[in-house]
Formats: structure tokens, C-alpha cells, sequence
């Protein structure tokens, strides 16, 4: 193709590209590897673990994950802030402290009020801090043309981590250990993990805040969807936060229409970790052991899909590839809960995958296509709460739904919702945009 650079120059220019990243920048990528790694422990057995322990209903199992998750949702979006305010170093570590305390906490809890407590405190503390604070660090350390590749690194080093955690857990309870021993290794890892990040992970905090807050904010906000570098794009072209700029986004009813319409396959994705794991173990059969190689298949199947599928694809519509992706869900979730253990499961889990890679970033690449330039960085944040309540609420009304139409009845609704949805996301492409911007020029004259 003619203007099309040849594929070893573009190889060349990537590898000068991870060339050209610092070393704080490395050793900040090796240790989100070993603290998803560490977190792989235990994270995809959460939800039975604590069902187990308490002898609970998985009502009371979602309402514990997914409310304490929305009970804590504004400190998840304010983790830019903080770290921009306090410093890089001071919130990872608090991060990485919350995490570890929930999963040795969880190991020797035996009442409900201080499961409640170790969750919230993770849920608010642990892991959405962590993401903040990393990706503001990134962006201290790399300057603004290197840091797409930066964020892809950074991605692919918390896949790997996400691949290498429940593998490592699948084989040790193969091996004969048991759940609580798992959550206690993972607490004592990520502790562990403190040591080498204080000795040798300096703090980055920039001197210029405003610019800094700018960033944080934008990037922890693209975190939450999967899509960093849009993010940065939409954090840098964006106008400070105001009142009427956020009734200009509440008025565009298009946009509230999409985000209604995205909670369909984000009630799915929020079973992934809560209820499936629960059915595929007690009505499936399928052993502790081997869910934790299959979710570690699974983030394989995701992290070799993710570049190769958004090629692929980037020529249709995004509308189109939305409702292929609420479909993936519905199909590979809903599907799922009533497959045999074996080459079924995966199968679906692969389905599964292929949403996964379509839902992040063509949902974030929509979102930034649909805001004026000077209300990006709004549409944005109320994108990210929208994405986060979502997630929280599948595991809220999954858990309540469950208890009510045992596990192959949710899972049915589920993948009513994932085809809802594939046939929603296609009627909004022929919606013309309510023009906000209008509405925001004007009050900001006045």
C-alpha cells in the first residue's frame, strides 16, 4: 500500500521506542507484574472463599462485593487527586498495604462485619489507587510521545500478572492447598512486594501540580475503562472541571442513552469473578484447581486477541462492534453456566475473551468521539462511574438474582442482556448528538 512504511521499520521504531523508557519506568512495570501476580493468589476465589467461610447466600457474597465497590467508588475516581496531592510513592504504598491486609485478613475472618470492612477498605484503597497512582507515575516519567507505548507496556506487564497469579494458585491447590492458605500467601507477597518498590521506585511527583492533577485524573479516569491513552488525550484537552460543564454532558441525551445501554454487557462482565466462579464450581463441577487455569487461559486468550481483533475490526462501525462485544458476553457467560467442564468451556470463555477486547476501547474511543473537545475530560469521568457501577452492580444484583433463580436462571438472564444489547448498540448510530456544548458556552459567559 502506497505511504504504508515497511513492517521492519515499524519494528525498528516500537523497539527504539521501549528503548528510549527510563529505568524507574521498567522497574514501575516489573512491579505491577508481581503485585497482580501476587493478587492472582486468591482474587478469582474471592467471591466462593468468602461463601464458604461465612456459610452466606450469594446474595449476601454480591452484595459484599459489589456494594462495599460502590460505596467506594468516589474515593476510586478521586486516586488521581490524592496522588498528585500527597505524592506517587506514599499512595502505592498505601495501596498496595490495603490489598495485602484484605487477603490475609479474609484468610483468618470468621464474622461478616469484618469481611465487610476488609473489602470496602480494598475496594476504596487497594487496587483503583494503585492504578492512579501508577499511570500518574508513568506519566511523570515518560514524556508525551513515548507514553502510548509506555501504557501499552505497562497493560501488558498487569496481563502477564493476571495470566501468572491464578496459574500459580491452580497448581498449588492441585497440590493440596487450601483457600485460606492461597489468601495468606497473597497478602504476605504483596507485603512483600513493598520492599523492593520503597527501596528502589523513587517518588516522581512533578513540580508543575496543575498540569500533573490534569493528567492524573484523566489517566486514572481511562484506567478504569482500559484505555490509558485516550485518557491522556482527553486529560490534556480539557477544560477545568465546572458546573455547567457537567449539565452540557448530562443534557446530551445521546450520551446518557449509551451509557444506559453499556450497562447491559457490564452486568454481564461483573459475573465473571463473583457468580460464574460459584456455579462453575458447584454446578458444573468443575474443580478450585481448575477454575484457576481457566480464568489463567483466559487472560491469555484476552492479552493475544487484544492488538490482532482491534485491526481486525477498526473499519466498522463502533456501534456494530459494541454489540458484537454485548453479545460475546451474553453467549460466553450466559452460555457457559450450562456447558459441560472441558473444550465447551473454554470455547465460550474464548467468545468471552473477544468481547472483553472489544468492549474497552471501542467503548472509550466512543466516548471521546461523542464529547466537544472542551468537555472531554468530563465525559470521561462520569464514562468511568458509569463503567465502574456497572461492574458493581453485576455482582450486587447477580448475587440477589441467584439466590432467587438458582445459577442457570441468572446465567439465562444474563445472556438475555448480552443479545439486549447487541441489538441496542446498533439503533445508536442513527441518533444525532444533542449539541451541549452550546449550553456550556453560554454559562460560561454568564
Amino acid at each position: 500500500m502506497i505511504g504504508t512504511p515497511p513492517q521492519g521499520a515499524i519494528t525498528q521504531r516500537v523497539r527504539r521506542g521501549l528503548r528510549a523508557l527510563p529505568l524507574q519506568f521498567w522497574l514501575l512495570a516489573a512491579g505491577s507484574f508481581v503485585f497482580l501476580a501476587a493478587m492472582g493468589l486468591a482474587f478469582p476465589y474471592t467471591s466462593m472463599f468468602i461463601r464458604e467461610r461465612l456459610g452466606v447466600s450469594m446474595g449476601i457474597v454480591g452484595l459484599i462485593m459489589g456494594g462495599s465497590a460502590l460505596a467506594g467508588l468516589p474515593l476510586q475516581l478521586a486516586g488521581g487527586h490524592v496522588s498528585d496531592r500527597f505524592g506517587r510513592r506514599p499512595v502505592l504504598a498505601t495501596a498496595v498495604i490495603a490489598t495485602a491486609t484484605m487477603y490475609v485478613g479474609l484468610a483468618f475472618a470468621t464474622h461478616l462485619w469484618q469481611v465487610v470492612l476488609l473489602v470496602f477498605c480494598e475496594r476504596a484503597f487497594g487496587w483503583p489507587m494503585f492504578l492512579a497512582s501508577s499511570n500518574a507515575m508513568v506519566a511523570d516519567l515518560v514524556r508525551l510521545r513515548r507514553r502510548p507505548e509506555a501504557y501499552g507496556v505497562l497493560r501488558f506487564a498487569i496481563m502477564s500478572g493476571v495470566v501468572a497469579g491464578p496459574a500459580l494458585a491452580g497448581l498449588a491447590l492441585a497440590a493440596g492447598a487450601s483457600l485460606p492458605q492461597l489468601f495468606a500467601a497473597a497478602g504476605v507477597a504483596c507485603f512483600l512486594f513493598l520492599v523492593p518498590m520503597l527501596a528502589f521506585l523513587r517518588e516522581t511527583h512533578p513540580e508543575h501540580r496543575s498540569e500533573a492533577l490534569a493528567d492524573a485524573v484523566a489517566v486514572a479516569a481511562a484506567g478504569a475503562t482500559g484505555d490509558v491513552a485516550t485518557g491522556l488525550r482527553a486529560g490534556t484537552a480539557a477544560s477545568p472541571a465546572s458546573a455547567a460543564g457537567y449539565r452540557a454532558v448530562f443534557r446530551d441525551r445521546r450520551f446518557l442513552l449509551f451509557c444506559a445501554v453499556a450497562l447491559l454487557p457490564l452486568f454481564c462482565l461483573g459475573q465473571l469473578y463473583t457468580t460464574f466462579p460459584v456455579v462453575a464450581t458447584t454446578q458444573l463441577g468443575l474443580p478450585p484447581s481448575a477454575w484457576g487455569l481457566l480464568i489463567a487461559v483466559y487472560a491469555i486468550m484476552v492479552a493475544t486477541l487484544q492488538l490482532p481483533l482491534v485491526r481486525l475490526t477498526r473499519r466498522r462501525s463502533a456501534m456494530v462492534r459494541l454489540g458484537v462485544a454485548s453479545a460475546c458476553f451474553g453467549i460466553g457467560l450466559g452460555g457457559a453456566a450450562f456447558a459441560a467442564p472441558g473444550w465447551q468451556l473454554v470455547a465460550l470463555l474464548g467468545v468471552l475473551a473477544v468481547g472483553d477486547v472489544l468492549l474497552s476501547p471501542v467503548s472509550s474511543s466512543v466516548v471521546t468521539e461523542m464529547a466537544p473537545v472542551e468537555l472531554r475530560g468530563r465525559y470521561v469521568s462520569v464514562w468511568t462511574l458509569v463503567w465502574m457501577f456497572g461492574l458493581s452492580l453485576g455482582p450486587t444484583l447477580g448475587g440477589l438474582l441467584m439466590d432467587a433463580l438458582g445459577g442457570r436462571g441468572l446465567f439465562g438472564l444474563v445472556l438475555a442482556a448480552g443479545l439486549l444489547g447487541a441489538v441496542a448498540f446498533p439503533l445508536l448510530r442513527g441518533r444525532r448528538r444533542s449539541p451541549p456544548v452550546l449550553a456550556f458556552r453560554h454559562a460560561k459567559r454568564g
